[in-house]
């Protein structure tokens, strides 16, 4: 038998899902890892195999398992083993109703808690009596640690060695994982001739990535999933030594950058940029009327649902969501400093022919779904000390 073992840091708070996610912050799941785990090889295998989905699939179904009756695949070719899932060291975790803070005891930033609905307060609530930052769901507190052994009858297949870098990278696990949120750094992989360390720097780490991704992302053939290829786009956005600070940062950004505001104002006393007026002004024509106005929202590529109202919203004919193409990590470095990284996976984001669909109180209506990717870009391009990783 051969073995791979390797440990992970949680950078940001990790809120674990499960049959009771309000329950029990501190199950980790080999089923949750391994999901992941997926998503980052199919993310790798794009390019790899020149976007033949045909050979993703099997290759797919021989190395991680597939149902039965299937034609290729089975038992999976590996199988997973935690060693530990909170290292001695690290806090508790938090459980339901406490309200995240800082180490120096302030409320977590307005930035953080938008990238975290549905995790936790954005707002004091007088009728509900929950204050700002309150959190829905318990979770793993940063400097815990997940250890995982990858147990195999013949040596782990590169691949899959090469998926857990990435996704000890640029991934994490948990709810909102893809804004910032459960965010894993890759500590060290070892066993079966394998021997990684931690980055230090953002150089190294820059490299690191590089190293994993090497010269798979050539391929000119835009996905038709989320995946590595010649286009995709990796920036380090932010510094620092705080975490949920740093995430708290690109959350005001994206606030200042996507919000119409209230009364001109964001984030309490900030100008509002009002950057997508002809969002603004679409929804609110449509809202007066019967009828939806011509045109669609250029931000529906930050993810679907796009709700403006819980009248109003837009979703796509065939799929109630898609998820965003722009992920947020946030990695610890050997340093104990952090980084925090922007990756936009550009991809078919909804499958040729597919509409947008507009609901409102008194019609439903369908538009074009081609995405406007420069919306993306010029988000990450606002963080004005970014150090490009790719392209």
């Amino acid at each position: 038998m051969h073995a791979v073992r390797a440990t992970f840091a949680v950078s940001t708070p990790l809120f674990l899902g499960g049959a009771q996610p309000e329950a029990d912050a501190e199950t980790v799941r080999p089923p949750s890892v391994k999901g992941a785990l997926r998503f980052w090889w199919r993310a790798l295998a794009w390019s790899r195999l020149a976007g033949n989905l045909a050979e993703i699939r099997n290759e797919e179904a021989r190395l991680f398992g597939s149902p039965a009756g299937a034609r290729v695949g089975g038992q999976a070719s590996f199988f997973l083993r935690f060693l530990r899932a909170r290292s001695p060291t690290a806090p508790p975790p938090l459980p339901l109703g406490t309200v995240l803070k800082h180490g120096d005891g302030s409320v977590v930033g307005a930035g953080a808690r938008y990238l975290g609905y549905g995790l936790m307060e954005a707002f004091p609530n007088r009728k509900k009596g929950t204050e700002a930052g309150q959190l829905s769901r318990p979770c793993l507190w940063p400097a815990a640690e997940i250890a995982v052994e990858f147990i195999s009858r013949e040596p782990l297949d590169p691949g899959i060695v090469e998926a857990v870098k990435l996704m000890g990278l640029l991934g994490g696990l948990g709810s909102r994982t893809r804004r910032g949120w459960g965010s894993l750094s890759l500590l060290s992989l070892e066993g079966a001739e394998q021997s990684w360390r931690a980055p230090r720097g953002p150089a190294s780490y820059k490299q690191a990535l590089l190293d994993v991704i090497g010269n798979g992302r050539q391929c000119d053939r835009e996905p038709l999933y989320s995946a590595i290829w010649r286009k995709t786009r990796i920036d380090i956005v932010g510094e620092g030594t705080d975490p949920l600070r740093l995430l708290n940062t690109v959350g005001e950004e994206m606030v200042c950058y996507r919000s119409w505001g209230h009364n001109g104002k964001v984030l309490g006393n900030k100008q509002s940029e009002q950057n997508f007026k002809d969002d603004h002004d679409w929804f609110k024509a449509s809202e007066k009327s019967t009828e939806i106005a011509d045109g669609r929202p250029r931000r529906f590529i930050f993810g679907i649902p796009h709700n403006y109202s819980n009248k109003f919203g837009v979703t796509a004919q065939q799929f109630d969501r898609r998820a965003s193409p722009l992920l947020i990590h946030v990695h610890r470095l050997a340093d104990a400093s952090y980084i925090a990284i922007l990756t936009i996976l550009y991809s078919d984001f909804l499958p040729s022919g597919e509409r947008l669909k507009i609901t409102s109180e008194h019609t439903t209506t369908f538009r074009d779904a081609a995405p406007e990717w420069s919306v993306l870009e010029s988000f990450v391009d606002r963080f004005m000390d970014r150090e490009t990783v790719l392209p």
